[in-house]
This record gives structure tokens, sequence and C-alpha cells, in this order.
């Protein structure tokens, strides 16, 4: 690798990233199968409030994720650039992320 010092210890072993990882998914499914049962508003629709609130707004199913999404990238941006946070984690914001970008993966899906 150009660039890095092949000296430098090694912090985060490919072991230890994959546990990390795997904790981090099964969190996300967690968080999916309870508070996106709540947003399904009694339906079986699991994608059921992105669609409601893109009709409403006038926007696409994707674009209503797109700007969840984006409003926590945004507050991940500020505290990566050193702003202090208030309210929920990084770390959940970070598992929301992951949920969005697998909700929207979905919503593609089933239009396409």
């Amino acid at each position: 690798m150009s660039g890095l010092n092949p000296e430098l210890p090694a912090l985060m072993t490919h072991k230890k990233r994959e546990k990390i990882i795997k904790k981090i998914l099964q969190e996300c499914q967690h968080i999916r199968n309870t508070k996106g049962i709540d947003y399904a508003w009694g339906t079986k629709d699991a994608n059921y409030n992105f669609k409601r609130v893109a009709q409403e707004l006038k926007l696409t199913p994707e674009q209503v994720c797109m700007v969840y999404l984006k409003k926590h990238m945004d507050t991940i941006y500020l505290a990566i650039r050193g702003e202090k946070l208030k309210g929920e984690a990084l770390e959940e914001k970070i598992k929301d992320i992951i949920n969005y970008l697998l909700i929207l993966y979905t919503l593609l899906q089933e239009n396409g």
C-alpha cells in the first residue's frame, strides 16, 4: 500500500472488524423488526410509510427514503467535523443509515 508505513501496528484485524459488523447488523435487524412494524401503520406493507409520505409530498418512496437518509448523514458529517451532538448517539445514526440503505434497496427492487 503506497503511502502507509508497514511498521504501524494493526489496530483493527479483519476478524475483529467482522465481529463488529455482525453485531451491528443484528442490531439493525432488531430495529427494523420493532420500529419498522410501527411505521407500517397496521398494514402488511413494510414500505408503507415511505409510500404514504411520498404520496403526501408528491415524491417517490425512494426520494423520501433518501431524505431520511440524508438527515442522518448530515448529522454524522457534523460529528466527524467535531461538532458536539445532542440527541441520539452517533452509533444509532449509523444503524439508521444502514437500515435506510437496506430499505432503499427493497424499494428499488419493488419497483424494478
